[in-house]
């Protein structure tokens, strides 16, 4: 698996995952095929076409990409001002989620 910079990895993610914003790499993704809480730093990002990219969940035989992924935590040194609602998007805001 090739290596990237951090700011590469998190340009990529934001192009890739134009439906949910990334605030930076420590930002914590549910998986809703799988469950796992993860960062941007976690995630596999292989050579892949439409977009040149592709990205995939990195709990082993997981199939999930950026479509099955949902922010429940921003960085602390990332969030907003002023803060966001615990709505829409940010409703795992407490990073529980049973998979299903």
């Amino acid at each position: 698996m090739k290596s990237f910079l951090p700011e590469d990895r998190l340009e990529i993610l934001r192009a890739i995952d134009t439906k949910r914003k990334w605030y930076s790499l420590d930002d914590k993704r549910v998986c809703a095929l799988c469950g796992r809480v993860f960062t941007g730093r976690q995630i596999e990002i292989t050579p892949g076409e439409p977009r040149g990219y592709a990205v995939r969940c990195p709990t082993e035989n997981c199939s999930g990409n950026e479509r099955h992924w949902y922010l429940c935590e921003i960085s602390p040194a990332r969030l907003p001002d002023p803060p966001l609602p615990k709505t829409g998007e940010f409703s795992f805001m407490n990073c529980e989620f049973d998979g299903e």
